[in-house]
């Protein structure tokens, strides 16, 4: 069965594109011919331009008090731009060795016969202020011969916004199936939309870690590190990770978006593709993270780790799934060093979470 997916596989953020990695290797393993629809939202695309661009209006030189503030986020820009393009690269390089293999789409009407199924998912595809009001790409609101399925869609929330309640209830009741990133979503177009769906797990979980080894230089590595993993910078994160430091007494490794000009004296890395993103992660003595995906492959490694954040419906979904909550800390304080995880027990516990998602796919692809 020739499959078509959709998703943000183009997005330079490491769990964007190693969703897209996952459910294009799930499927394939399962015997389907798989390639993404190499379509662009244009509002996303334009975040990952290749050379990072200064940030200036001309507001700025009319209001002199601004100037200070604005030449400081200029330099921090020059700072920020030969790491930037080195990240830039390897994400590109993974993007078109792992994922692309059709040009990139711009006329809608070559859809229509090309796939058997059209699978949409996982990320936040349906999130209009990512994509700069509702894409009816991502909602699979075109005519195609092609069965209409939605794996892991999610709008970043638990809620159908009341505007945009007819256009859902339109689009999922022509789809084959549906599902959702987050269960509480499901249920939401369950009783208010009167239209099947569940939750499944993010596509990162369907694979084993086995399944990653193929992307993980094989290159040992002898030294002890600390890898701390900022999605979002976090001060409370950055308190931990310098307090574990010295406590433990080993070195730590911190992965920035951006490299920061005010953290010249850190071990800082913004030039990471997802690779290196997962040998790292893989070779860690300890993972902190305040990031989703940071905390997957932490349990999928069996790493010790910790999950640094103050509220997230979905990393508390997870961590309570696998029995691992009491890694989900929010001060220096929560931190319990003589707590060992048993990966035996988490092993069970995710095979537990992937069988309904899986079986939702089974049964989707049914001839």
């Amino acid at each position: 069965m020739k499959i078509g997916l959709l998703t943000f596989h183009y997005a330079h953020n490491y769990g964007a594109v190693l969703q897209a990695y996952a459910l294009k290797t799930f499927l394939s393993n399962n015997g389907h011919e798989v390639v993404f629809i190499n379509y662009r939202n244009k509002k996303i695309a334009s975040v990952y331009n290749k050379k990072l661009p200064c940030k200036y209006s001309f507001l700025d030189f009319i209001h002199i008090r601004k100037i200070p503030k604005m030449i400081r986020e200029n330099l921090d820009t020059i700072y920020s731009r030969s790491d930037w393009y080195k990240q830039w690269t390897a994400f590109e390089s993974f993007i078109s060795r792992y994922l692309i293999n059709e040009v990139e789409l711009h006329d809608i009407s070559q859809l229509s016969n090309l796939y058997d199924v059209i699978i949409a998912g996982s990320d936040q595809i349906w999130n209009s202020d990512l994509t700069g009001g509702l894409d009816p790409i991502y909602f699979l609101d075109f005519d195609t011969n092609a069965k209409k399925i939605f794996y892991g869609a999610s709008n970043g929330s638990s809620i159908i916004p009341p505007q945009h309640k007819e256009y859902y209830k339109k689009v999922l009741t022509n789809a084959f199936k549906v599902s959702t990133r987050e269960s509480s979503l499901a249920n939401n177009i369950i009783n208010s939309l009167d239209i099947n769906a569940i939750g499944v797990v993010d596509p990162t979980i369907l694979l084993q870690r086995s399944d990653y080894k193929r992307l993980i230089s094989n290159t040992e590595c002898s030294e002890s590190y600390i890898f701390t993993y900022f999605i979002t910078e976090d001060p409370v994160l950055m308190d931990v990770s310098e307090f574990l430091s010295r406590v433990l007494k080993i070195e730590v490794i911190e992965l920035h978006f951006y490299k920061r000009r005010d953290l010249k004296k850190h071990n800082q890395f913004a030039d990471m593709g997802p690779e290196e993103f997962l040998w790292y992660i893989k070779h860690a003595r300890l993972v902190l993270t305040n990031s989703f995906h940071g905390t997957v492959f932490s349990l999928l490694f069996h790493k010790n780790f910790y999950s640094v954040y103050k509220t997230d419906a979905r990393k508390d979904e997870l961590l309570k799934a696998t029995g691992c909550m009491r890694r989900h800390i929010t001060k220096i304080s929560d931190i319990d060093l003589n707590d060992y995880i048993d990966y035996s027990q988490v092993d069970s516990m995710l095979d537990a979470l992937r069988t309904p998602s899986k079986m939702f796919l089974y049964q989707s692809l049914e001839t």
